[in-house]
């Protein structure tokens, strides 16, 4: 009985061990996501901006994920491929942002508050809208940007 209660013992050590491996070869990097995507300094009421653009569908999924920290001045801009309501979350990130959902001219038609390592929230744009912005949490209030302000987009809908 001893010899048997033993070797079930080392079958569930076997087995924990080898389910603790697998998770933690399964588990994401902590790392931002993998994508290099070009930087655009836009304007927002003469504010300077310098924003990763996340123009593919792998891209915008990404977003600003797994990041610990962003710039000041720094952000992400989310171009749709067409004008749609759109929704965030904020799984996997670990920072709180603020965000703007834009119109075809970068018009601003909404800005709310992500609280981080949300999961059960979605921020849901108004309406349809042809782009959004992320930024640090109340980096727009901090500028005096408001809804109806336009972010100065290059070379898009002006």
């Amino acid at each position: 009985r001893e010899t048997e209660d033993m070797t079930s013992h080392t079958m569930r050590l076997i087995w924990a061990t080898a389910i603790a491996v697998l998770m933690i070869v399964a588990l994401p990097t902590a790392s931002a996501c993998p994508y290099e995507l070009p930087v655009w300094t836009v304007k927002v009421n003469d504010q300077p901006l310098m924003l990763e653009v996340a123009e593919s569908p792998e891209a915008r999924q990404c977003g600003l994920s797994r990041r610990t920290s962003l710039a000041p001045d720094q952000g992400m801009l989310f171009i749709f491929p067409r004008k749609m309501p759109v929704a965030f979350w904020m799984q996997d990130t670990g920072l709180a942002l603020s965000i703007a959902f834009l119109d075809k001219t970068g018009r601003i038609v909404d800005i709310q508050t992500m609280a981080s390592g949300q999961t059960n929230v979605l921020y849901q744009s108004p309406g349809p809208v042809s782009y959004a912005v992320e930024v640090n949490r109340d980096w727009f209030s901090r500028h005096q940007v408001n809804v109806g302000d336009i972010v100065d987009i290059p070379g898009r809908g002006q």
